[in-house]
C-alpha cells in the first residue's frame, strides 16, 4: 500500500462511467479505507460487513434468517442473530445490541452492506445516524462487492 493509501471514502457511480465519487454518509471519514470492491480496513472496529443469509427448514419454502455482522480487518464475527423474518426493525435493535456489547463509538465503524430492503429501511438508518455509524452499500447488481 505504502504512501498511496486513500485518505477518504469512496464507492464508484452506478453509472457507466469508473469515476470514483465520494460516498456520502452521516460523517466523511477522514481514515485510510476505500469502499466497494476494494474494502481496506487498517484496524478492528473500522468497516462491518453485514448481510442476511436463509436457512432452510424442514418444510418446504419457509426459512429462518441469519443476520450476520462481521469485521473486515480481524474477519471476527462481531454479531449474529437468526430471526423468522426480514425486518430492518431487527437489524436496527442488533446493531444496537452490537454496538453496545463491542464498546463502539459514535464515527467509529462504516457499515457495509448490499441494497437489499432491510438494509435501506429507514428504522435501521435512523438507527445508524443515531449510532454514528456510517453507511457504505454495493453498487447496483454487483454481486461482489461485499468484504
Amino acid at each position: 500500500m505504502g504512501d498511496n493509501k486513500p485518505t477518504e471514502s469512496y464507492i464508484f457511480s452506478s453509472e457507466k462511467s469508473n469515476s470514483p465519487c465520494k460516498l456520502k454518509c452521516a460523517q466523511v471519514i477522514t481514515e485510510p479505507f476505500s469502499i466497494a470492491s476494494n474494502n481496506f480496513a487498517f484496524r478492528s472496529s473500522q468497516i462491518w460487513s453485514w448481510d442476511i443469509t436463509y436457512l432452510a427448514t424442514s418444510i418446504r419454502g419457509q426459512f429462518f434468517y441469519l443476520y450476520l455482522f462481521i469485521d473486515i480487518f480481524s474477519r471476527k464475527i462481531v454479531g449474529w442473530q437468526i430471526f423468522e423474518e426480514e425486518s430492518a426493525r431487527q437489524a436496527a435493535d442488533l446493531i444496537t445490541d452490537i454496538c453496545w456489547r463491542e464498546n463502539i463509538a459514535k464515527h467509529q465503524v462504516t457499515l457495509h452492506s448490499d441494497n437489499g430492503s432491510p438494509m435501506k429501511g429507514a428504522t435501521i438508518l435512523a438507527t445508524m445516524r443515531d449510532l454514528g455509524i456510517a453507511a457504505s452499500r454495493s453498487r447496483p447488481a454487483v454481486s461482489n462487492d461485499n468484504p
